[in-house]
């Protein structure tokens, strides 16, 4: 999906509420980190998702309007809501499993739900 993305010319960025050492050696240990530079992390401005000065902070580093960014994450309100409500384009990656959270699915709106990366480009109309 990343090769996908890039390939379409879109920026690509990480958000985190770990600390930004911790991602950045995540990302260059998966061979990530020249292709999506770590943006933020919780220790950037002293707070995390789902505060939207962390979303904002992204963007600006990002280089992008928050309006056509999306932000994509695997927990509703800390990631799609926070997003949402920060004035981004947010993406409930919702995986079931485990570490799925419980979530009341009637308050997750606004946002677009996806069940797998695969179905991201058509919300971001790359089909």
């Amino acid at each position: 999906m990343l090769e996908r993305l890039l390939a379409a010319g879109l920026a690509v960025g990480a958000l985190s509420n770990a600390g930004t050492p911790l991602q950045t050696a995540k990302l260059e240990k998966a061979g990530l980190l020249e292709r999506v530079p770590m943006l933020v992390g919780v220790d950037t401005l002293g707070v995390g998702k789902p505060d939207p000065r962390v979303f904002l902070e992204a963007c600006r580093r990002l280089g992008t309007d928050p309006a056509r960014t999306a932000y994509v994450g695997d927990e509703a309100d800390v990631d799609a809501l926070a997003a949402r409500d920060a004035g981004l384009v947010g993406v409930w990656l919702d995986r079931p499993g485990a570490r799925r959270r419980p979530v009341d699915e009637s308050t997750v709106t606004g946002v677009h739900v996806i069940r797998s990366l695969d179905e991201l480009p058509g919300v971001l109309g790359l089909d």
